[in-house]
């Protein structure tokens, strides 16, 4: 009769211990699914073998994300209907998650790797140049007024500036980005190894000597002018003139041929070893991602298909470069 009571607990403790394991394992079951869940999301900074599953999850994050910040934040007024600028919020949103999150998933990989083999040094100087001239274009138009007083004698005192806050931090952002993707070839011996080639240092060279030169030519023009006429006071209609205008449109062009040329020297290393190992695949995969919405909202949301393939932009984006002429256009560069 004793022995029952005993028993009974120890059959007790026996269930209770397997109720603590059973449950003990089902938590860790749940934290693992959702840590997978977060890494997933989280691919475009940790993923390095661009699989289909965390291709279409770490875009679908970055859409999620954008359609938030989209629907929060206050929505262009100039649009005619609620629901296209909730739609042409969102769109602008995601595009630039993509287009500010691209730069990071190259600077991680070599950091985990210890190395840039297998990056272009071609490519990421002229994406420095680039972003520089796009920097110094949209800081000039947001807090230059001379420069905003120039573009409206030009184009009428109802002319509207299209850079914004969003365009000069961007601008800032992404050339931060590219400076430390190329410090870490520097760093990790890169230029040893893979030295600029001479085509790609001749077109260096010329956008240099061009932005070096024509700020001397402005300011002789202007001191030439006002030492003839002390009252001179510079029109953007003058004959002959060199002006500040002028050279931020002419940094726009330059940004715009970099951005078309910059992805050869990548497409040719890449074929020269056979391997893209070293190059991540986030990169122009957000790259591109950005690209294609901000096609899709420059056609006003015109989703037919057929005029979207014919779309000249996106037949750029084919080719890997029209995320950047957009980026340029959306900032009145083009």
């Amino acid at each position: 009769t004793a022995q029952r009571p005993l028993d009974r607990a120890t059959e007790d403790f026996t269930l209770n211990d397997e109720h603590h394991r059973t449950s003990s394992t089902s938590q860790e079951s749940t934290t693992g699914r959702c840590r997978h869940v977060i890494t997933l999301m989280a691919s475009p900074l940790t993923d390095e073998t661009g699989s289909a599953k965390s291709v279409v999850t770490g875009l679908f994050s970055l859409l999620v994300v954008g359609a938030a910040i989209g629907a929060v934040l206050p929505k262009n007024q100039a649009l005619p209907t609620p629901w296209y600028r909730s739609v042409s919020a969102i769109i602008g949103w995601v595009y630039f998650l993509a287009w500010s999150v691209s730069f990071y998933p190259q600077v991680i990989t070599n950091f985990k790797r210890r190395s840039t083999v297998g990056l272009s040094p071609d490519f990421c100087v002229l994406n420095v140049l680039g972003f520089a001239c796009y920097a110094a274009y949209t800081i000039a138009f947001f807090w230059s007024t001379t420069i905003q007083d120039l573009y409206r004698q030009r184009h009428g005192q109802d002319a509207e500036i299209t850079v914004q806050a969003n365009d000069v931090a961007f601008a800032l952002h992404a050339l931060t980005l590219s400076l430390v993707t190329v410090l870490q070839i520097a760093y990790y011996g890169g230029f040893r190894s893979i030295e600029l080639s001479t085509p790609i240092k001749g077109v260096i060279g010329c956008i240099l000597v061009v932005c070096a030169v024509y700020p001397i030519l402005i300011v002789d023009f202007a001191t030439t002018q006002y030492r003839n006429d002390p009252t001179y006071r510079y029109h953007d209609k003058t004959p002959g003139s060199f002006n500040w205008l002028d050279y931020l449109y002419m940094l726009s062009f330059v940004k715009i041929g970099i951005s078309l040329i910059k992805y050869i020297p990548q497409v040719i290393l890449n074929y020269q070893r056979k391997s893209t190992t070293g190059w991540s695949i986030w990169n122009i995969l957000l790259d591109f991602t950005g690209g294609i919405l901000s096609d899709l909202q420059v056609c006003r949301l015109k989703l037919i298909l057929f005029s979207f393939l014919v779309n000249i932009s996106t037949l750029k984006n084919i080719f890997f470069v029209s995320s950047l002429l957009n980026r340029t256009a959306g900032s009145g560069l083009c």
